[in-house]
């Protein structure tokens, strides 16, 4: 499948939320483990962008005034845009749909269910 940086960056702070055990959990692991290396460049270059748009804190984090948030989209959107190639691991629609996952949840992370790396019948 095929995925942009920010299709793929909204994947992880879904997965990043999610608290599931068993199959599903360990689809959920695999997959962000393999999408933050995916987009170790990503992450870098929105890093970058948010300490040339942003303000610093006196506790270190920034903030990106509101004259640059336009700024910070446009530039960062480039990189946003670009595609990769993506073989995720994948769970029968039974076990996906076993766990606590909310309907929103589900919505973004549907590229997870059936074919592919199938935990159902890996062997």
């Amino acid at each position: 499948m095929t995925f942009t940086n920010s299709e793929a960056f909204n994947s992880v702070q879904i997965l990043e939320a999610v608290k599931e055990t068993g199959k599903l959990g360990y689809a959920i692991a695999k997959n962000l483990r393999r999408l933050k290396d995916e987009l170790t460049e990503f992450y870098a270059k929105r890093e970058e962008l948010v300490h040339k748009y942003g303000t610093a804190s006196d506790d270190g984090s920034y903030t990106i005034p509101k004259e640059n948030v336009g700024a910070f989209v446009d530039e960062l959107q480039e990189y946003g845009n670009m595609t990769f190639d993506y073989s995720p691991c994948k769970v029968s629609e039974d076990v996906f749909c076993s766990g606590g996952l909310t309907s929103d949840q589900m919505y973004v992370l549907d590229w997870m269910v059936d074919g592919g790396e199938n935990l159902d019948h890996a062997g």
